[in-house]
This record gives C-alpha cells, structure tokens and sequence, in this order.
C-alpha cells in the first residue's frame, strides 16, 4: 500500500475528537466562469458562408439560402424546387459537399436534396452524416434519404447507430431498419448482440434479430443472450426463440428442451405462458414436465416460479388426470414467493403479473384491486390441504359421492351439497347426499357443461357490479369456481341455480338433525332416504318432525320452512302440530308466520280449531295478522263461519280475510256489513273495496252517510274510491266539505282523485280554493298528481289567473312541481317577497 493510501486510511478511521484545525486540507480550486447557455444552431447569428469566395449559379442558391432568416417548411420546399431544377449531377455534388457544412440548416437542406439527386452509394454518407450531426432530427433527414436511394432498405453501417450515444437516433434508426431488415444487416446486428456495450444496444438488435431466428448462427447468439445481464435482453431473447406470433408452439417447446438450467430457462417458460394465455389453449405438455419439476426445485426464485406457472397451468387446464407430479400446496408456495415475497429478483416486473394470472386461476381469487401482498397474507389462511382448482373435470358415475357443490345466491347463504364421501365445508349450511341425489346433481351438472374443459373458471363480468351468484365444484382434488357478476350472466344460471335449490330442499329434513351432529344424524337416515319412494319419504319427515320439532333452533326450523314450501305440501296430520309450534314460537315473528303457511298450505277446514287455539296465544297485533294469513289460506266458507264468533278479534280478522278470497267472498262481507262493531264494518268495507265488485257500491253509500262513526265513513269513502264507480261521485264529494272531519275529508279527496271521468276531475277543481294554503293542501296535491300530469294540470289551470292572489300563488306552486311553464310568472313574482322560500325555489326550478 502506497504512503498516501495509508495516510488516508489513517484519517478515515481516526476518532472525531481530532480538531479539523490539525490538518492542512488543500483549499478548492476556484470554479470556472459559468458557461453561457448554448445557442441553437438554427437561430445562431449568420457566420462566414460555407461557401465564400466561390461563384456559380448552383453556389449562389446554396449562399442565398445561407442568408435567410428563419427556416420553415415552405422555404426548404423552395430552395428544393430551386436546386432540383439544375439537373442532378450539379446539384449531388454541392450536396454531398454540404453534408459537411456546420450550419445546420445547410446540412437539412443537402439530405433532402439527395433523396432526389444522389444515388445508391451515397447512402453511406448521408449515414455517416447522421452519425456525426448532432441534431437527431437533421438526423432522421439524413436516414430518411439514404434508405430511399436504396430502395428503402439502409445499408449495414447503419446498424452501428444502434450503439450511438444518443438514445433518440438509435430509435430513429430501429424504426427505419424494423422495415426492411435484410440478411445483409444480420452480421451487424449479431455483433451489437454479443458485443454491445450497454444493454439497450443488446435489446434493440436482439429485436431486429427476429426474423432470422430460424438460422443456426443467430439462433446459436440468441440461446446465449438467455444469460445477458439484462434481463430485458434476456426476455426479448427467448421471445425471438419462440419466432414469430402464430409460430408453431413445438419450436419453443424443443428450445426448452434444449436449454439448460438457469435464469434463461425461466425466460422461455414465461414466453411460453405468455403465448398460451393469447392463444387460450393449453401449451404446457407432458413431455416438459420432467425439465419444469426439475427447474422447480432450484434455489432461484425467478426460475422456480416461472417453472411453478406452468406446472399450475398444466394442473389448470390438461385434461384428466392432468396431475403435475408436484404437490399442490408446493405449487402454490412457490407462485406466492415470486409473486409477493419480500426477495428481491431482477425479472420480477416482467414476470409477477404471469405469475399472478396463474395464482388468480388456481386460487380462483381475484386480486386486481388489491396489492400483491394481500397474497401472503391469503396463503397464511388457506394453504394447508390447498388443492388447485382446475379447469376440466370429470365427474362419473362412481365419483359422485365425492363431489362437492358449493354456491351463494347474490349476497345470501352460502350453501353446500357434499356427497357421504367428501369432506365438511365448514364455512358453508351444508347438506349430504348419498347415490340417487348424486345421480340427479351429476346430471344437472352435465347438461349444463360447466364441467368441460372449455368452461374455464374464474370471475365474469365487471367486479363493481352486482354479484349474481358464486359457485365451487370439487370432485376428488379437482376444484372449479366460478363468480358471476350481472354483467355477465350465462344463460343457464337461472334454471341450474333453480333446480339447486329443489335438490337441496329434498333434503330439508336435514334441519332436523342435533346441532352438533348434523353430519352423523345426516348420514344415520340417508340410507332409508335412499330407499324410500315419494310416499315414504312423506312419512319419515312426518316422523323426523314429530321427534324433533320442538328440539331444533329457531334458525334451523325456519330453513326447513322455507323450503318445504318449494315441495309437496304436508299431509293433514302434521298441521296441526305446527300451528301448536308456531304459537310456542311466537316470540319470533316471522318464524310463526313460517310455520303457519306450512300448516295451511292445503286448505282444510278442520284446521279452524287448530288455527284459532294458535292464534289465542298472541298478541296485538301479531295475533291479527297470524288470523288473517291463517283464515285467508283456508278459504271463504271457513273465514265466512268466523264472521259470527264472539270473539272480536276472530270477526275482524275474518273480515279482512274474506278481501283476498276471491269474488265468492261479496255476500259473507256484505252481511258482515251490518255487524253491531264499527271495526268489523270497517274491515268488511276495505275488503269490498279490494274486491272489486261494483255491486257493492250501494251497500257502502249507506256506510258514508254523516251518521256512521267517523272511522266507517272514511273506510267506506275509499273503498268506494278504489271501485271508481261514477255513483259515489256526489256522497265523496259531499264529505270533503269544509265541515266534515280531516280524515273524512282525506279519504274523500283520494276517493274523488281515484274516480275516473270529467266529473270528478270538475268536482276536484270546485274544491281547490277550500283545499288551498290550508293544512290538507299537500293531501289535495299528492291526490290530484296521482291521477297523472295532465289531469292535475286540467284540476289547476283555472285558479292560475285566479283574482284572489293568494290563490294563484297555491295554483303556481303546485303546477310548478309539475314542470308547467306557465306557472313560472305567477313564482317570479312573488320571489322578491320570498326570495328563500324553498317551496318556491323548488317549484320554480322545475318549472322552468
């Protein structure tokens, strides 16, 4: 070591307490003057003509044109047309001559004339020229020309450009020569392959090399440039090995073959999957699996992955068995490293977007909107007893105890069918099925064709949009999802989803089992299931019910309800067992209700006594609405015998019942019309009403006379609103006279609105001054806008110009928020007086 190195090392490592005053730093040179910012050539000040002293006529073009100002497009086509009429051999020698000049426009000038006057060999100077310009647009000029004196193709120096140090001419050359790249350029461009100095040189011949990669010696340089240091060479490398876009797959299969162990390999198998991906079919086969499990153990992460992608493709879409040799969750681990490990590789910006579309397909989990390492964290959850899923499945006769159907409707339950030998899917409501539910799930299955290899899995459709169902198919170690958005919705999903649910609501029964045996209880009964025909099967639920009703959850027993409606109905002697369990189960609602439909889904009328014993153990209103459901199902005779109970509760309910039984039900609700309570007459009233039956007119007219209690007169107002028979029109619109009570006065405007003809619409016109500014003015409005735009434009046109301007203000505003122009000179001006009234405001903007 030199005394002066030793020195410097003494002081590197010497302690900071020396003082900095101990050693003699030599003081820094003083800086140069700053340099003045360059001059552009083209707008430099005229300099001593390029060609002073001599005379001519071509000369003395080439002086004037040296002389001007500024150089625009239109003057270079000048001074062209100028030079070009001297002929050709003048002006191609003052040309080439000017190739030399340093004024720039000078040189321009030169190149373009060439184009026209120069000849074959001169192309070698113009690129010489274009070399040493220094201007990469004059540059571009210079090429432009020479490739067309020949031919359109640049003669073999041009390829050294590709090295030039500036970056914008080995573009201009790149481009030019991607044209006509000829075999006469191929000895070049393998010089710039294996001994370009920067990588981007490399890259670019490597690209140029493509046409010719079928020849020994490029392919030879091309297998080498596997190993480049950059891996964009390398890349760009095993792409010029596969050939060209549509090329035979077998020539990329052999090279890997071919290839030995290394990062380069891993390049082709990326090239490989990329080509599959566009091709849609699988190119991985077979044969390259010895040489892809062999990669797939190397320490390399690139390598390793790469050799990981494939084997999960060819898992992913061989067909059967398709098995790679490695194990599932190995495949998945080494995908997951490349991919959104924390080790660093230089191919991973070219490589993890593959290796991800290959995680997305076996995992079946889309992770675009999400960053990479949201994989880590998914495989921490999910990679124990990983299997692939795959994209062709075979599903036979003596598989289909094995399969496993897991689908979600939407955002709903999450729901499995899983054959007796196949494993639990905890996270699922699931139900098991032996041989003949295999053999219908297998057929459904098949007529669908989901299970070809051509219906790939994954997620279709816009993600934003909604969810239409999730489905998974597992059958062995095959798995296949599929997510479907409603913007892509296949044409069977409706019918296999709904037979789904037919197939699982054969085994409601299920629900019956203890909650924390519900496989072994399952599997204990399917043997007798199997064997049982339609008729005996009605009777082992009959038993399983009877055994376990009252033991089961609330939950279980409303999934059993649900679905037992999908099926046949009950047999009597289980109904009335069920009412007992709604009443014991009146806390929930919605359950009882359940339960209820069940129990009546036949219409029996021995199951009044039932109903009504049920029924006594709720209360308001639930009871009420437990009767109604109850009665209604029954049927008219059964509500009609309920109208002469004692029970209030019982009339009432059997009142209302009677609206939604049909026409048969007109003369028990008018007798109940005359029932000594107002609430039954009101109920018998809105059930006339539902009706429909105009006949009833007469017999509710006598309801609204001014003698019936308020409540009565109200009900029977709308019921005769909703017949629309034009006989109500004079009792309705007497009732919505000033002196009758609001609510009489509120059915009697909807009343009048819901009549049809011109009578009524006169009738509630009359009535707006008494409506208007008042607090049932709203009521009055929502009414009138009810009957449609125009009719209520008609209702209020006349009191637009009205003489009291209280009144023409209420008119404007509510033909305001119909969007009626004429309305808004009555609002504007009244807008100085109320310029923040949002009524107003709000009718004025919609009106104009």
């Amino acid at each position: 070591m030199s005394r002066t190195a030793s020195l410097l090392l003494v002081f590197a490592f010497f302690p900071a307490t020396v003082a900095a005053s101990q050693v003699d730093f030599p003081k820094p040179a003083p800086l140069p003057p700053f340099p003045e910012a360059p001059v552009d050539p083209l707008e430099a000040p005229l300099r001593p003509s390029f060609w002073e002293g001599e005379q001519g006529r071509v000369v003395s073009v080439w002086q004037r044109f040296e002389g001007e100002e500024e150089f625009d497009k239109d003057l270079f086509e000048d001074y062209l047309a100028e030079l070009r009429g001297f002929g050709i051999q003048k002006p191609r020698g003052f040309a080439l001559r000017a190739l030399d000049s340093t004024h720039f426009p000078t040189v321009d000038l030169a190149a373009r004339l060439l184009e026209y006057v120069g000849s074959a060999e001169d192309a070698l100077v113009l690129v010489d020229t274009a070399a040493s310009i220094g201007q990469v647009k004059i540059a571009a000029t210079c090429l432009e020309s020479a490739r067309r004196l020949q031919n359109g193709n640049l003669p073999p120096s041009a390829v050294r450009l590709l090295a030039h140090p500036r970056r914008n001419l080995r573009i201009a050359v790149e481009s030019r020569l991607a044209d006509r790249v000829s075999q006469e350029h191929v000895l070049e461009l393998l010089r710039l392959l294996e001994f370009g100095r920067d990588a981007d040189t490399r890259l670019r011949a490597g690209r140029l090399l493509d046409p010719f990669a079928d020849q020994e010696r490029v392919r030879t340089a091309l297998v080498a440039a596997l190993a480049d240091a950059s891996v964009a060479v390398a890349f760009q490398a095993a792409k010029s090995l596969a050939g060209p876009v549509g090329a035979d797959p077998a020539i990329l299969r052999a090279q890997i073959l071919n290839t030995s162990i290394g990062p380069g390999l891993g390049c082709l198998f990326t090239e490989l999957l990329t080509r599959q991906e566009s091709l849609g079919h699988l190119l991985v086969t077979s044969k390259l699996l010895p040489v892809l499990r062999q990669a797939f153990h190397q320490p390399d992460i690139f390598l390793s992955g790469a050799a990981a992608a494939c084997l999960a493709e060819y898992e992913f879409r061989a067909e059967d068995p398709g098995f790679s040799g490695v194990e599932d969750a190995l495949i998945l681990h080494s995908l997951v490293r490349a991919v959104a490990g924390t080790r660093f590789y230089p191919q991973f910006s070219r490589f993890a977007p593959v290796g991800e579309h290959s995680l997305e397909r076996i995992t079946g989990v889309p992770m675009q909107d999400k960053d990479r390492r949201a994989w880590l964290t998914w495989f921490e959850a999910n990679h124990e007893g990983f299997s692939l899923v795959r994209s062709s499945m075979t599903l036979r006769t003596s598989d289909v105890l094995t399969l496993r159907l897991v689908w979600q409707a939407g955002g709903g339950l999450t729901q499995a069918l899983i054959g007796t030998e196949a494993d639990p899917v905890p996270e699922a409501e699931a139900r098991w099925f032996s041989t003949r539910t295999g053999e219908q799930l297998r057929s459904l299955l098949m007529e669908t064709g989901i299970l070809d290899v051509d219906v790939l899995p994954g997620v279709f459709g816009d993600i934003q949009a909604p969810l239409l169902a999730k489905l998974e198919i597992q059958v062995g170690n095959h798995r296949k999802p599929f997510a479907f958005h409603r913007s892509a919705e296949p044409a069977w999903l409706a019918g296999f989803l709904e037979e789904l649910n037919l197939l699982w609501a054969q085994l409601s029964w299920q629900e019956f089992a203890p909650s924390d045996a519900q496989h072994e209880f399952s599997l204990a009964h399917l043997p007798a299931w199997e064997r049982a025909d339609s008729s005996a099967r009605r009777s082992l639920v009959r038993d399983w019910v009877r055994q376990r009703l009252s033991l089961i959850s609330d939950a279980a027993l409303a999934r059993w309800a649900r679905e037992e409606r999908l099926l046949a109905p009950l047999l009597d002697p289980l109904s009335p067992l069920l009412l007992q369990e709604a009443a014991q189960r009146r806390t929930n609602t919605e359950l009882a209700m359940l339960l209820l439909r069940v129990a009546v889904a036949t219409p029996d009328a021995t199951l009044l006594q039932p109903l009504l014993e049920a029924g006594a153990a709720f209360s308001e209103p639930q009871r009420s609405d437990f009767l109604l459901a109850g009665l209604a199902s029954l049927g008219t005779s059964v509500a009609a015998s309920c109208l002469e109970d004692a029970r209030l509760e019982v009339r009432v309910a059997a009142a209302r019942a009677l609206g939604r039984c049909g026409p048969t039900a007109q003369a028990p609700l008018l007798t109940a019309l005359q029932d000594s309570h107002p609430l039954v007459v009101r109920m018998a009233a809105r059930s006339l009403g539902d009706l429909g039956d105009s006949a009833a007119v007469p017999a509710l007219l006598e309801r609204v006379s001014p003698d019936q209690p308020k409540s009565v007169r109200a009900e029977a107002i709308s019921a005769l609103g909703r017949l629309g028979d034009a006989r109500a029109l004079e009792a309705v619109l007497a009732a919505a006279g000033n002196d009758e009570e609001p609510a009489v006065r509120i059915a009697a405007i909807r009343a009048l609105a819901a009549l049809d003809g011109g009578g009524a619409e006169s009738a509630l016109s009359g009535l707006f001054p008494t409506f208007a500014a008042g607090p049932l003015e709203s009521v009055f409005i929502r009414a009138i806008e009810e009957r449609g735009g125009g009719s209520a434009r008609r209702i209020l046109t006349p009191h637009l110009r009205a003489f009291d301007s209280s009144l023409s203000y209420r008119a404007a505003v509510g033909m305001g928020r119909l969007g009626e122009a004429r309305a808004a000179e009555t609002l504007m001006q009244a807008l100085p007086d109320s310029p923040r009234d949002p009524e107003l405001l709000a009718a004025l903007a919609v009106a104009t």
